[in-house]
């Protein structure tokens, strides 16, 4: 072959590694180059076929070849070839392509439609325009590459890589890519139909403005891959998602044996779908429209902020789900499963319907400050229940609770339009705020809160019943006019500073619970088992006891506040008195003491009378209830077989009536009342009877000398003596002075012993009639003695007696 009819172009190729050289295939005819460098159209079949027959046989790489509208139906076939910034347009003449190389250069308009692709490499090409319909590629590679307008349609790729390659507006319909590796490349501007990843890797890879009425995945590895601006129905199945950024709208989205971790799925729609049997941890969901299934996930870490939820959780784990500012219009999780970490927080968040199911745990349901119409749980074990500010919402919420469990957690301001409760148990939940519907009694059943503690309690139905407190403190709860259905709905708690005013609690037991300070006005507790109760600090006025049962456990006050209250009235009526005057005194400088007692009255009943009017009436009713209610407790206690507490009550009763004579200004009441107290102790004391008559008899036996004396009677005598005569003479007593005799003794002596004979006599009015007062002041002081010997002895008779009898 002649140099002549060789091509001879000079090649100076971009690419480094093939430097510059000089084309020696065989001349096409008189076209003065070869088949592949002749700038010529639609070129002839035989010619190209010659020089690729040529080239296969191990010609150097084929660089700048240039094909024009080779647009003949006889069809060609590359094997082994390697084609250097090629050029090639409207080009429709390749059966098949194998082992071949396409590097730098231009693709358009390539007709590739049906044809065979086998080990093909294209690295740095442009493709545009072109047709790569219905190919079955085996082990393709596009590397650097920008494919523009080119359709794939009913195409498989098998066994290869796209690697920072650009695909924009182009045709993909009925295309597989299975066991290929794409990264760092990019799906923009296609409007997709069924587009199928299988086995592949993908990395680092945008889908911008990418539509897909059918993306499957199966079996892949999706990482940092992003879906934004586009239209999708996407099936995902055994593919782990990792760092995924979703903005695009999905009309449906189904996920199955899908592992996702670090997923952005953002301000976007999941408009229906499901997720089953997924692994998903640090998944976003702001803003986004969903309207997926859960069934047999694991969710961690999941975020709904902002997003709009009508939902379907089933038998899916999820833990640490974030759903502030969420619009929840249905939320349904159904178990087996376990839940924790879950809120709903801030006035942003919206939850319509929220309904849990069969869940065995739930730790730490958050709802707080955000706006809940319905809450349904049914057959579920949660522990720690957070409920708080959920009253500003313009229609109170509606909760449902049905054979569950609650332990632990809070609710504050927990004030619910209607409520459901039935077979339910919560435990050790604390709570202010809380109220219970009037419509409420009629829904709750075999509910029981146990060890609870909640502080500003309203129970508005008529009747308890259904509803139990075990343990439970209750700290400002209103109970007022409720009657007791359930006779152990109380039983064993604290309800402190409770309103229990007219509530029935007739035949109920309130053993062991503790009612300080709580109000039981006109309340009934007849038949109601007490025992071991505390009501310290409690109203109590017009409670019904009648047949109560109490205990030594059962405490009152030893005095009733409200008996404190009036004593701090009238020390505070006593500061307007003034003390100037404190009555005549007498010949002798001194004022007397009953003149000084009734000056001081008079001058507190002025002021109480005059001056603190409004408060005497306040100091009034105080103490006639207190008078009702100590009489009401010492009925209590004698019914009870506790006489020492109903003695208490009776002179607490005593005392109260006493202030109440003082405050109403009847002196008369008062001294008689002051005189029993001071003498009797209200008829209790048959010691303080018998230290004042002896101390009467005392006195007396020493005024009688000083007021004219006393003298024996003509026919009495000293009286007899004891002497040694009288005893039988065996007895050793001659060392003791057995004669007495008041010879010796001084006068006064004598005079002070007769006295206080006479002085026993009169007051127990014996009348011996041996001894007789002299003079008339004497004899006064006789008469005065012997009256008070027969009011106090018989005191002390009827003292005694009732002791007695008691």
């Amino acid at each position: 072959m002649n140099a002549e009819s060789r091509c001879g172009k000079l090649i100076s190729p971009s690419v480094p590694d093939i430097g510059d050289h000089c084309c020696y295939r065989e001349e096409m005819g008189d076209a003065g180059r070869c088949a592949w460098h002749a700038e010529s159209d639609n070129k002839p079949i035989g010619s190209l076929s010659a020089v690729i027959d040529a080239d296969e046989k191990g010609f150097t790489p084929i660089c700048d070849a240039y094909l024009r509208d080779q647009v003949e139906q006889r069809r060609l076939s590359i094997q082994g070839l390697e084609f250097i910034e090629p050029d090639f347009e409207n080009v429709k003449l390749f059966d098949s392509i194998e082992e071949t190389i396409f590097r730098q250069g231009r693709i358009e308009d390539i007709d590739l439609f049906n044809s065979d692709l086998e080990n093909i490499v294209f690295d740095g090409i442009n493709i545009d325009d072109s047709d790569f319909n219905r190919i079955d590629a085996n082990t393709v590679e596009f590397v650097d590459c920008d494919i523009k307008n080119t359709s794939f349609r009913d195409t498989r790729f098998n066994q290869g890589k796209i690697e920072n390659v650009d695909i924009f507006s182009s045709d993909l319909d009925d295309i597989v890519f299975d066991e290929f590796k794409i990264d760092n490349s990019s799906f923009n501007g296609i409007d997709a139909g069924a587009v199928e990843f299988v086995d592949c890797d993908i990395n680092n890879t945008s889908f911008t403005e990418f539509s897909s009425n059918n993306l499957k995945v199966e079996g892949s590895s999706l990482s940092e891959v992003e879906f934004t601006e586009g239209n999708l129905q996407f099936q995902i199945t055994r593919t782990e998602l990792k760092d995924i950024t979703i903005h695009s709208k999905c009309e449906v989205a189904n996920l199955d044996n899908v592992s996702l971790s670090n997923c952005d799925i953002t301000n976007t729609v999941l408009k229906e779908g499901k997720f089953s049997r997924c692994k998903i941890d640090n998944l976003d969901l702001t803003g986004t429209r969903v309207g997926i299934d859960f069934q047999s996930c694991e969710l961690s870490h999941t975020i709904f902020r902002g997003a709009n939820l009508n939902s379907e959780f089933n038998q899916t784990d999820v833990e640490s789900a974030e759903f502030s500012g969420a619009t929840v219009s249905k939320l349904e999780i159904f178990g087996p499963c376990n839940l924790s970490r879950l809120k709903f927080e801030g006035p942003d968040t919206k939850v319509d319907e929220l309904g849990i199911h069969q869940v065995e745990d739930i730790v730490g349901l958050h709802l707080r400050d955000a706006t809940l119409s319905k809450l349904v749980m049914d057959n579920v074990s949660c522990s720690a229940l957070y409920i708080e500010d959920l009253e500003e919402q313009i229609d109170a919420p509606r909760y449902e609770f049905t054979e569950s469990t609650i332990s632990g957690g809070y609710f504050d301001n927990f004030i619910p339009a209607s409520i459901e409760l039935s077979e339910v148990q919560i435990n050790s939940v604390h709570g202010d705020n809380l109220s219970i519907p009037e419509n409420g009694a009629e829904k709750i059943n075999d509910t029981s809160f146990n060890d609870c503690y909640f502080s500003n309690f309203t129970y508005q139905p008529s009747s308890l019943t259904g509803l139990n407190f075990n343990g439970t403190t209750l700290f400002h709860a209103d109970f007022n006019g409720v009657s007791v259905e359930d006779k152990r709905a109380l039983e064993n708690n604290t309800l402190a500073y409770t309103n229990l005013s007219e509530a029935d609690l007739s035949l109920a037991r309130l053993t062991e619970s503790n009612l300080f300070g709580s109000d039981l006005t006109e309340a009934s507790l007849e038949a109601a088992d007490l025992r071991g109760t505390s009501f310290e600090a409690s109203t109590l006025i017009g409670v019904n006891f009648r047949d109560a049962r109490i205990n030594r456990r059962t405490s009152f006050d030893d005095q009733l506040y409200l008996q404190s209250m009036a004593d701090v009235q009238i020390t505070s009526t006593q500061s307007f008195v003034t003390y100037n005057d404190r009555g005549k005194k007498n010949q002798d400088g001194h004022v007397s003491r009953y003149r000084k007692l009734i000056v001081n009255y008079r001058r507190i009943r002025d002021s109480i009378l005059n001056r603190r009017k409004k408060e005497r009436s306040e100091q009034s009713a105080f103490l006639l209830s207190c008078i009702e209610i100590y009489r009401e407790l010492q009925r209590l206690h004698s019914e009870n077989g506790r006489p020492k507490r109903a003695r208490h009550y009776r002179i607490r009763s005593r005392e109260a009536r006493r202030k109440f004579a003082l405050a109403e200004g009847k002196t008369v009441k008062w001294v008689e009342s002051e005189f029993i107290n001071r003498v009797t102790d209200y008829g209790e004391s048959w010691r303080r009877l018998a230290i004042v008559s002896g101390a009467i008899i005392f006195v007396s036996g020493l005024l009688y000398p000083l007021f004219g004396g006393i003298r024996f009677s003509s026919n009495t005598g000293r009286g007899s003596q004891l002497t040694s005569e009288m005893f039988p003479s065996y007895l050793p007593l001659d060392w003791i002075p057995i004669e007495f005799s008041v010879e010796g003794y001084p006068e006064w002596v004598v005079t002070l012993l007769e006295s206080m004979y006479f002085s026993v006599v009169t007051f127990t009015t014996l009348g011996y009639g041996d001894v007789q007062p002299v003079g008339p002041a004497a004899k006064f002081l006789v008469g005065i003695e012997s009256l008070a010997g027969v009011v106090l002895m018989a005191a002390l008779v009827f003292v005694l007696t009732r002791k007695a009898t008691r």
